[in-house]
């Protein structure tokens, strides 16, 4: 719910959209979609069984593939992410030209088609894949299965570290090349200053969402680093540790414990990114802001609409007395309402009231 809050705001957030934040709100509804096949996962695959003895298993399969899916589409995202921080990076004067709404659009496409459209062909070439039952008779619970899935998430991990590696160079590099003309004091060096110094502003800004999409990628590490790696070191059969012996050798106490510490990390790692994007992206922030105050137009009554209004804009003084009372808000409401950009219609309270 947290994350389609996010994606709920994005009606208010102003246009056009950058290319970091078009990625960015796909990948928090990719978090929401994880988020509710692991708790619909829970239900079909261990309450039922285990309490109710109900045995959905094609449902099950069916879970567990989205749910394969969801992970991958979650890791090409953070790499579509590191490639456009790299390349507003490593070419800040043609990025525009490089990377078009066009462009994005159908590469976000692509991120969420490719993983779900390899994992259902995969499943659905299974030749056991309607008659499995139990869902461990199934081939995906095999070790080459797992090395499968584990390269989609190992490769695009290294092509990251990479990336991220490479924009770090880049940037020290520059930071010494602009203390060098700094130290400087000749006409020349001062004149080479002043023409780089907009190409210095798009870098810092370029790196602050390197920061915010860093942050992602190590909550993705630290949520499902460890469900993975259970993943692929346990399963049926040519893993390092058989499910049936595993099970035997830690007991049934040391399994919960692995399954519901694994479970924890990736809940809180889906709790994480909306936090991070509410904090740490403007765009992201004055929507929700934005969201905010249209909802409380639409639901508040009008005291409580004008007190709203006016925390929302401390410290404001419009030379309102103070025995005024609400009278004097409640203009303050309907001119704020009745501000807006005839071309898009979106409030434009912030800069109006400023």
């Amino acid at each position: 719910m947290i994350n389609v809050r996010v994606l709920i705001a994005v009606r208010w957030i102003r246009r056009p959209l950058s290319p970091t934040l078009h990625i960015s709100l796909s990948l928090a509804a990719a978090d929401a979609c994880t988020s509710t096949l692991i708790g619909v996962g829970l239900v079909i695959n261990s309450y039922l069984p285990h309490l109710h003895n109900i045995e959905l298993c094609h449902i099950q399969v069916w879970l567990e593939m989205y749910r394969l899916s969801g992970i991958i589409i979650t890791v090409f995202h953070l790499l579509a992410l590191s490639i456009n921080h790299w390349l507003g990076i490593l070419k800040p004067l043609h990025y525009t030209t490089i990377v078009t709404s066009k462009k994005i659009t159908i590469v976000t496409v692509m991120l969420w088609v490719v993983p779900i459209a390899f994992f259902m062909t995969y499943f659905l070439t299974e030749r056991n894949f309607w008659q499995t039952c139990p869902i461990t008779d199934n081939s995906f619970d095999k070790v080459k299965f797992r090395i499968v899935f584990i390269s989609f998430f190992v490769v695009p991990l290294i092509m990251m570290i990479y990336f991220y590696s490479h924009i770090l160079y880049i940037v020290r590099r520059q930071q010494r090349t602009w203390a060098t003309l700094s130290r400087s004091g000749s006409q020349r060096s001062r004149g080479m200053t002043r023409a780089s110094t907009q190409q210095r502003r798009t870098m810092e800004g370029n790196v602050k969402a390197v920061y915010t999409t860093l942050l992602i990628l190590g909550s993705f590490l630290v949520g499902w680093l460890p469900a993975v790696t259970i993943f692929v070191l346990i399963c049926a059969d040519g893993c390092v540790f058989a499910t049936d012996k595993f099970a035997q050798e830690v007991g049934l106490l040391m399994q919960f414990v692995i399954g519901w510490l694994s479970n924890i990390l990736i809940i809180l790692k889906t709790v994480a990114n909306p936090i991070i994007y509410s904090a740490r992206m403007i765009e992201i922030k004055d929507g929700m802001r934005r969201m905010e105050l249209a909802l409380s137009r639409m639901f508040c009554n009008s005291n409580r609409r004008d007190r709203y209004t006016t925390n929302l804009h401390q410290p404001l003084n419009f030379g309102c007395s103070a025995g005024s009372g609400n009278a004097n808000m409640t203009a303050l409401c309907r001119l704020n309402g009745s501000v807006t950009t005839r071309r898009s219609g979106r409030s434009n309270y912030p800069n109006t009231l400023v």
